[in-house]
């Protein structure tokens, strides 16, 4: 939560991190708890937190999403050798049911969901590989399947404008000495629902993923880089995501998945180990010393 003066923490349940958050206005927002394994709901603009519904949940719950106040979203991942979840939820997150097999081919987890119009929402997997999208056309209850290897390898996080146009991000990896490698991170964009898909960014970086995609008023976007080693790195777009640059955030090496922008000016990026601020749209970055293992700003 943002406060006057600055960020503060709000009141939640023990857990190992958070992993997702929609709110649908100023005051009713889910979470997806990732190792806790459970959504927490709030009604004061996350000022405190409840339990909602999938407590009796055994899986790690990666994204979250909703259509309108009843009618949500919320992936899990592939873990302990269990297999994904897709639930679905019709009142506001009481009561949630598994619709993964509603989706024509299996899928090892669902890490990003994307409203796309009052019916349309889309979904992508997985972070660890392969590739693919998910789209419903009837508010999340029954799915097609996109296979995206020819474009990508993993695919991590997703915006879309409308039914039709939209990005999607994760990474793409090729044989080197034998062995599959990421081999940078890639954005992916479409402009007729999923049919057909053009590369706009790779970052040509060994271990690259392209984590989140973030718009404050859908003509500035950016992205934030998950690496393995190297500088600190994030992209940034002021045409509405069809040109990409890759900007330095810190010489050093810190480990990044969060970004965000409330204007075309400021911004965090973040991660394990430190949070990141800007005021002027990226091209200097000063630390910020709260909290750690950031996923997501909303």
């Amino acid at each position: 939560a943002q406060t006057e003066g600055g960020w503060s923490v709000t009141s939640s349940p023990d857990a190992v991190r958070y992993d997702d958050v929609f709110f649908i206005n100023e005051t009713v927002g889910w979470t997806a708890g990732g190792w806790n394994k459970m959504v927490h709901h709030t009604i004061n603009g996350g000022l405190t937190w409840s339990p909602s519904g999938l407590t009796g949940n055994q899986k790690y719950l990666r994204c979250i999403e909703f259509m309108d106040a009843n009618i949500g979203l919320c992936g899990s991942i592939r873990s302990n050798d269990q297999p994904a979840s897709l639930y679905r939820t019709i009142d506001g997150g009481a009561t949630w049911t598994d619709i993964a097999g509603n989706i024509p081919q299996a899928v090892d987890g669902v890490c990003g969901l994307a409203k796309a119009g009052e019916n349309i929402i889309y979904g992508v997997g997985v972070w660890s590989e392969p590739a693919y999208v998910i789209k419903s056309t009837d508010k999340g209850l029954n799915w097609t399947f996109i296979d995206m290897s020819a474009h990508a390898s993993s695919l991590i996080d997703a915006y879309f404008f409308d039914a039709d146009h939209g990005f999607v991000t994760g990474s793409k990896s090729a044989e080197v000495d034998g062995q599959m490698t990421v081999t940078g991170g890639v954005i992916l964009y479409t402009d007729d629902g999923g049919e057909t898909w053009t590369e706009k960014f790779h970052t040509d970086h060994v271990s690259d993923r392209v984590w989140k995609i973030q718009t404050p008023d859908n003509k500035h976007f950016y992205g934030s880089i998950e690496s393995d080693f190297g500088n600190t790195r994030m992209l940034r777009s002021d045409d509405a995501g069809q040109t990409w640059e890759m900007v330095t955030v810190d010489n050093g090496y810190y480990y990044i998945q969060m970004i965000g922008f409330i204007d075309s000016l400021r911004g965090w990026t973040g991660g394990n180990e430190t949070l990141f601020e800007t005021k002027d749209g990226g091209d200097s970055w000063a630390k910020i010393p709260l909290g750690s293992t950031y996923n997501r700003f909303f």
